[in-house]
């Protein structure tokens, strides 16, 4: 070959030489002198005709849509570019798509918008001080096989890095992209209105002052990404009410203000916010998003959970939709995966052998916990046998752990942590109103005007309800009122807080009430269902006028006043309180007087937003309750010692004999040692209380998500799917069932806690639910208040229980009307 003349291009092209071919006797061709596109003529093909093909012998055509120009023909790859690669047409066929799908839709060829281009420079230009806190390091290098061994064979030369090379290669990784480059608002409305470049408008913020003002733990500040929109800054002035965020030049966070909802994050279009983990930004790149609830106090908020493969990236706040209604908090932000980001995943099951834990198989596991409870049930008695579930677990595992004893060994030594508080709570409220648990929803506190608070630490049980409360005062400047030992972040909101030791919030209360009563605040119709007149009640309190009840109670007469002023609002007063106010004989009395003031007032629910706002410190303690964890109650909150329910569930639950009597109290009967096996969920969450007795127990089996110190006295060890790795309900504080979402697979041979026992009652010959559908359609026939409930409906907001299958829908508020007659035992 020989280049032969320039043609109209002034391109010389090769031409062959005559005579110059020469044959060669060889073993093997290998061809590598090029490919192309081979088309067929008009003559072999009509439609090629009317198709634009260039000298190359290619397809002509617009590059951003591959269109041919020609009705609905596009091409793309070496047909249309000529030999290149395979990346080369999957970019043609992702452009092709785009305009396909755009004719489709619209009529029109349209070409993929080109996204703004993300960058922070040249080399030259960019600011090199930002990398110099980094160590420099040299590339590592790929190790190979030696020269001799690869001119001598055909083996791989590359052996490729070792783990500790690969990850000792990514720590040389300077960060120095944008970590919300996927997710920029400014970037979406450069790249629709074409813009090829933006320089920044207003002055560079030096990289020292950068580190100085990106002090906040859990959140990431780069003042060089704001565009001054002032959405963070009016969010935290308006929305949640906590003033944290000063916006000059730019946003910086005021110490002590924070609460770190996260709410800043979600509404910066750019960036400029983002969250934190492990001092730095968490990159925003390719996620999927899964609705889920949180588990970490008694909200239950809605949450966005942003999964990348098989791990949570970041969380968002979720819709504005009950019960948080997009408010959240640093647990549920922020802290909500940390035990297992950090801690030590139980991934397999485990079995004691000569004091080391060795892991075994799931079927050696179950025989080993189903053999070990029956020695302990032939040698001891079901008296013997109990288990403690999780306030966490899900509503799913709980009732099968009390049907796994109930029907498997006749016994109700059922517990779970917080269960005598609540259930003390939902005696007295049945006793004295006829209704159990909180009377409003939590969105009532939107509308209310008025709020009492007593107790202390009701932000860190319920950072949310906080928020409410502030937003009720700063919005709608609604009296607050707190009763406390000490101050919070809420007593600055209350209208003559009162500060005493716990033991005198009962009195103080007593006073309140006195109050009420002395200045006209009583609902006449409510006092005739409690069989009470005004002026017995006066007596009864010795409330003769305001003076008294502010010399008896302690509490001031122009605040008791004001009180009284703000009760006399009938049907519109939150009173707001924790349930563990219950634990102490100091504080007991007050949970009663608070239902008496509700009611008397005429505060009880009802659509006006007035209630009771019992503060649970668990997500699923009422769901617990009422799935029968309980020695005292079967599911549904219905008591034992009702014939009638023990031989309907038991039909049911194809169960021979069930005890008629409730069993001793788990702490008591561990205290006895009466207790042989146990078994307990989540023990890394247990208190001091259930540790400390542990060690008595013959046979303890454990079903963890992550290690605790309770695995040093146990024999066998579960594992327990974690949050999102599991399908299943919880019921939050304000009695709304709430759906988790299962985000991502299991750690290991983890399984879902409902499916581990229901392995272990089908290894011990019980009946067991095959699926979550069948053990759902249980629900409808055994637990009071579930009947008809819609399990395969839309549960996203939640329903509030107990549910009324006649008119399809929840209990959203008591209907203090409902009540004939009242017991305030006053």
């Amino acid at each position: 070959m020989e280049l032969g003349e320039p043609d109209a291009s002034g391109r010389r092209r090769p031409v062959p030489v005559p005579g110059s071919e020469t044959i060669m006797d060889v073993d093997q061709v290998i061809n590598a002198i090029g490919q192309g596109p081979k088309l067929p003529s008009a003559e072999e093909d009509a439609a090629m005709s009317s198709l634009p093909v260039t000298r190359w012998n290619t397809f002509g055509g617009d590059e951003g849509s591959q269109h041919t120009g020609q009705e609905m023909v596009f091409s793309g790859g070496d047909v249309f570019r000529g030999p290149m690669t395979v990346v080369a047409a999957l970019a043609d066929g992702r452009k092709a798509a785009y305009a396909m799908d755009a004719y489709f839709r619209t009529g029109q060829i349209q070409s993929e918008p080109v996204l703004f281009n993300v960058s922070k420079g040249t080399l030259k230009t960019i600011d090199p001080e930002p990398f110099s806190v980094f160590k420099q390091a040299p590339r590592n290098r790929m190790p190979e096989i030696p020269v001799e061994q690869a001119v001598s064979s055909f083996d791989a030369v590359e052996l490729g890095l070792t783990e500790e090379a690969t990850r000792n290669e990514a720590d040389r990784c300077l960060v120095c992209g944008c970590s919300a480059g996927f997710d920029c608002r400014l970037r979406d409305a450069l790249t629709e209105f074409k813009v090829k470049w933006r320089d920044q408008t207003e002055k560079k913020i030096h990289f020292k002052t950068m580190q100085a003002v990106d002090s906040n733990v859990e959140i990431v500040l780069d003042p060089n990404k704001c565009i001054r929109c002032q959405r963070c800054h009016i969010a935290c002035m308006t929305f949640q009410c906590s003033d944290a965020i000063d916006l000059k030049e730019y946003p910086t966070f005021i110490d002590g203000k924070c609460v770190h909802c996260g709410l800043c994050v979600d509404l910066c279009p750019t960036g400029a916010l983002l969250v934190k983990r492990d001092g730095r930004a968490v990159d925003r790149f390719d996620w999927k998003s899964v609705a889920s609830h949180c588990v970490n106090c008694g909200i239950g908020c809605a949450l966005d959970l942003k999964v990348s493969g098989q791990r949570l990236v970041w969380i968002k706040d979720g819709k504005q939709e009950a019960p948080n209604h997009s408010s959240t908090c640093r647990r549920g932000r922020f802290r909500i995966y940390d035990d297992l980001w950090y801690g030590q995943r139980i991934s397999q099951p485990m079995i004691k052998q000569d004091g080391s834990w060795q892991e075994v198989s799931w079927d050696q596991a179950v025989d080993a916990v189903v053999q070990g409870f029956k020695r302990t049930a032939d040698t001891a008695g079901a008296g013997a046998i109990a288990a403690v579930g999780s306030p966490q677990a899900s509503n799913e595992s709980l009732y099968l752990l009390q049907k796994w004893l109930r029907v498997g060994y006749s016994s109700h030594g059922l517990d779970f942590p917080g269960r005598v508080t609540h259930e003390r709570l939902l005696e007295k409220m049945e006793e004295t109103i006829g209704f159990a648990g909180m009377t409003q929803e939590l969105a009532g506190l939107d509308r209310a005007e008025a709020v009492f608070l007593v107790g202390d630490g009701i932000e860190e049980l319920a950072p949310v309800v906080a928020t409410l409360v502030r937003r009720a005062a700063r919005q709608r400047q609604v009296p607050v009122f707190q009763i406390a030992s000490r101050e919070d972040g809420l007593t600055p909101l209350a209208t003559g807080p009162v500060k005493a030791p716990a033991g005198a919030w009962h009195k103080a209360l007593q006073g309140i009430l006195a109050a009420a009563a002395s200045s006209g605040a009583v609902a006449g119709e409510m006092l005739a269902k409690a069989g009470l007149k005004v002026d017995q009640l006066k007596n009864k309190l010795g409330a003769t006028d305001l003076k008294a009840a502010a010399s008896n109670s302690g509490v001031p007469a122009g605040t008791l006043e004001q009180m009284a002023a703000a009760l006399s609002k009938n049907g519109k007063v939150a009173f707001v309180f924790p349930e563990n106010l219950l634990e102490t004989d100091d504080t007991a009395g007050c949970v009663t007087t608070l239902i008496q003031l509700a009611a008397l007032t005429g505060n009880l629910g009802g659509a006006n937003a007035g209630g009771l706002y019992p503060l649970t410190n668990e997500i699923n303690v009422s769901g617990a309750q009422l799935m029968g964890i309980s020695p005292n109650y079967l599911p549904g909150g219905v008591k034992i010692t009702s014939a009638t329910a023990r031989k309907n569930i038991a039909k049911i639950w194809q169960a021979t004999k069930m005890p008629a009597a409730p069993a001793t109290a788990l702490l008591a009967a561990l205290d006895s040692q009466q207790i042989k096996a146990l078994f307990v969920q989540q023990a890394a969450r247990l208190g001091d209380a259930y540790l400390q007795r542990l060690g008595q127990v013959d046979f303890l089996v454990l079903q963890e998500a992550v290690t605790s110190p309770a695995m040093d006295m146990a024999q066998v060890v579960l594992p327990m799917a974690a949050f999102g790795e599991q399908e299943g309900t919880v019921v939050n504080m304000e009695r709304r069932l709430l759906k988790l979402q299962q985000a991502f697979a299991p750690c290991g041979a983890a399984l879902a806690d409902w499916e581990a026992i229901a392995r272990i009652m089908a290894a011990q010959g019980l009946p067991a639910p095959k699926d979550l559908n069948e053990l759902h359609q249980e629900w409808n026939e055994v637990v009071a208040g579930m009947a008809g409930f819609p399990f395969n409906g839309k549960l996203a907001e939640g329903i509030q229980l107990p549910y009324n299958k006649d008119s399809g829908s929840g209990t959203c508020c008591f209907d203090a009307s409902t009540v004939k007659k009242m017991k305030l035992g006053l």
